[in-house]
């Protein structure tokens, strides 16, 4: 039987009641595709994270500026320590943070293992499930296997030139933050100046670490080249003329401040610009002791012994480490041995360890 064909005049009437009862009006939400809302939130992260870089590189430009009005330094010209801030702010990757940050998770994603296999004295896990054949594995040596290579890279990635934008630009952002804190410090009464005297301090402490390794973080020197010898000389000299400056706060406190925030606005101002050998003029650097005479020597005896402490720690922890597994001879020997110069390397430096490698038989 077939049902007979409707007119548009017979259809009317229904469609006009479905009208007033209200059905044809019902809204449909498309749903958004899954991907495509992922990419969207991504975007979404991205372009906020970009905002907020940009907002904090206009913050410090901004509060450098102002220190430089507020202690009255009209000499003070910053147009490249502008262009620093706004790169390390907007195009610093912390690749440092973030590796430290995946060796952490990784150390504590196979904390639970490294406990369970402590407390109830077993060295190998099955990693294969209830597979007939089983693979077993020794949980010391994948933890060691997991976790140790990430110490040399946070390390390189904090101190030397493969941290990238982060690392170029540190000291004139250290130089920048400790500007502002010495107007801070200037406008405040004597009586409230303690905490943030103590860290200025500490600020300057970390801005000599960074003078003397500004001859390789500007990247703009290769490895062997002779001008690394002469801009360390200059960096201690630059150093020591911090340290006299941060000597005076005790005797003669604003004018001490006024002269720091000059002296650090000029050394972050010429490094962005890559004069690692001009970081302060002539006269500022009349009659100063050099920070590797006050320092130096008695630092770099305390790095070697720590060095040669923390290689013999190591060697010894590995080897036991290698007998207890039951690794040869031979194979044990030449462990320990990189055992003793990772450490060295890390802690002392290659200059210091690679003269030494030639007493290895």
């Amino acid at each position: 039987m077939r049902w007979p064909q409707l007119t548009e005049f017979q259809r009317r009437p229904a469609r006009e009641s479905c009208d007033a009862l209200g059905y044809n009006k019902i809204e449909v939400k498309r749903r958004t595709p899954m991907p495509l809302m992922w990419g969207q939130a991504g975007a979404s992260q991205v372009a906020s994270a970009r905002r907020n870089a940009e907002q904090s590189a206009a913050v410090a430009v901004r509060d450098l500026e102002d220190a430089t009005v507020r202690l009255v330094l009209p000499d003070a010209e910053i147009p490249d320590t502008r262009v620093a801030l706004r790169a390390y702010h907007t195009q610093g990757s912390g690749r440092a943070e973030g590796a430290f940050l995946i060796a952490l998770v990784e150390f504590l994603v196979l904390l639970p293992p490294f406990v369970f296999a402590a407390v109830s004295g077993t060295t190998s896990i099955q990693v294969n499930g209830k597979d007939p054949d089983p693979v077993f594995v020794n949980v010391y040596l994948a933890i060691a296997v997991l976790t140790l290579p990430w110490v040399p890279i946070v390390w390189l990635l904090w101190r030397t030139r493969a941290g990238g934008v982060s690392v170029r630009h540190r000291l004139t952002a250290r130089t920048a933050r400790a500007a502002v804190l010495c107007a801070d410090i200037h406008e405040q009464p004597a009586a409230a100046r303690s905490s943030r005297l103590r860290r200025l301090d500490r600020q300057c402490h970390k801005i000599e670490r960074d003078l003397l390794r500004a001859h390789r973080t500007v990247r703009t020197m290769a490895l062997t080249s002779p001008r690394h010898a002469s801009a360390r000389q200059h960096a201690a000299h630059v150093a020591g003329a911090l340290r006299q400056d941060l000597v005076r706060l005790d005797s003669e406190p604003d004018a001490a401040l006024r002269d720091i925030a000059q002296k650090l606005i000029t050394i972050g101002e010429r490094y962005a610009q890559g004069r690692v050998g001009a970081l302060l003029l002539d006269d500022a650097l009349r009659d100063v002791v050099p920070l590797s005479i006050t320092r130096e020597t008695l630092k770099e005896s305390l790095r070697l012994v720590v060095a040669i402490l923390t290689a013999l720690g190591a060697a010894l922890a590995v080897y036991t480490l290698l007998s207890h597994l039951g690794v040869r001879g031979f194979l044990r020997s030449w462990c320990s041995f990189v055992a003793v110069v990772v450490p060295g390397l890390l802690i002392a430096g290659p200059q210091r360890v690679l003269p030494y490698l030639s007493i290895r038989p």
